[in-house]
């Protein structure tokens, strides 16, 4: 009989209703369909899953016949400490997530950390991703299990990672964003969430955005002996240190922070700016571009100040 499954029609993947395989109660477990797809997507024979939470890959594999090894901190399998058990032709990845409002910590709130501990001789909570409160700290986690995973990953295999977005206080916390890609970054499926606790949550903020999806991020590795991967990395210039800035930025920026001042006054501020270094005509650059935008206006006093 011909198998009638698909993998992706799209980038684009909604499934309204979850289907069978994995503890449906489990929290932060994903749907069947979206690991159906990627497996056969792909042709997959093997798939692979460390931390497998509720189940859900084990079940999708054993329902199509693929084998893989599927196991998760809470049975007996550290991911951040252990050696990978087997050379995996393909993975699937659904980490934890950062800080989810305390509500999922999943040594303390989907297994009992005691059980663990007693059978398998080890704390969870040590090495349990949504335990960690400091979100660089927890990037830096995730990123090693992700390259730990993917140098372990056979040549011409695949990686697919599915993750989402933390909004906290008014900040955007990207998974996909900050996460190690190493190899060659192949495909993104965004994966149109359901039934999730934040559909009941009243907010505050009318310019507040639920978020409604997750990502599903495939690797492919092509280099046997090579890690190159590609990583966010955030950081923080001052004007004084940059070139790139215009000459308007430069005195706004002055002018915001001193209020209205005198023109040598404004020299003086400028002076230490890289920007400044290597002109010889700065100062006419300043007077110029004072005179050139009608944001900035002289009063009678003589000084310079910033409009509303």
């Amino acid at each position: 009989m011909e198998d009638k499954r698909k993998g992706f029609t799209s980038t684009l993947f909604s499934s309204p209703e979850r289907g069978t395989g994995g503890k449906a109660g489990y929290r932060g477990n994903c749907c069947p369909g979206i690991i159906e797809a990627f497996i056969t997507q792909y042709g997959m024979k093997y798939l692979s899953d460390y931390a497998v939470g509720g189940g859900t890959t084990k079940d999708v594999c054993e329902r199509l016949g693929v084998k893989g090894f599927w196991t998760d901190l809470r049975l007996g399998f550290d991911l951040t400490k252990d050696e990978i058990p087997d050379i995996p032709e393909n993975i699937f990845y659904h980490p934890p997530y950062w800080n989810m409002n305390g509500k999922i910590v999943y040594s303390n709130t989907e297994y009992d950390w005691r059980e663990v501990k007693e059978r398998y001789g080890y704390d969870p909570r040590e090495s349990d991703l949504s335990q960690i409160a400091d979100w660089e700290q927890f990037l830096q986690k995730l990123n090693q299990t992700v390259m730990k995973q993917y140098a372990a990953l056979e040549r011409g295999g695949r990686m697919g990672i599915l993750m989402g977005d933390i909004k906290k206080k008014g900040r955007l916390y990207s998974m996909l964003f900050g996460i190690a890609k190493p190899g060659t970054v192949e495909q993104v499926v965004i994966k149109q969430q359901y039934h999730c606790t934040s559909d009941r949550t009243a907010y505050r903020s009318d310019s507040f955005i639920p978020l409604a999806h997750e990502y599903l991020l495939i690797l492919r590795k092509e280099l046997p002996f090579t890690l190159d991967y590609q990583i966010t990395r955030t950081v923080r210039l001052s004007m004084q240190d940059s070139l790139s800035v215009t000459w308007k930025d430069v005195v706004a920026a002055v002018l915001k922070e001193e209020g209205n001042i005198s023109l040598q006054e404004l020299y003086t501020c400028v002076e230490g700016f890289k920007k400044c270094k290597g002109n010889p005509f700065w100062k006419e650059k300043i007077r110029q571009t004072l005179y050139r935008y009608n944001c900035f206006s002289k009063e009678e006093s003589g000084c310079w100040a910033l409009c509303a």
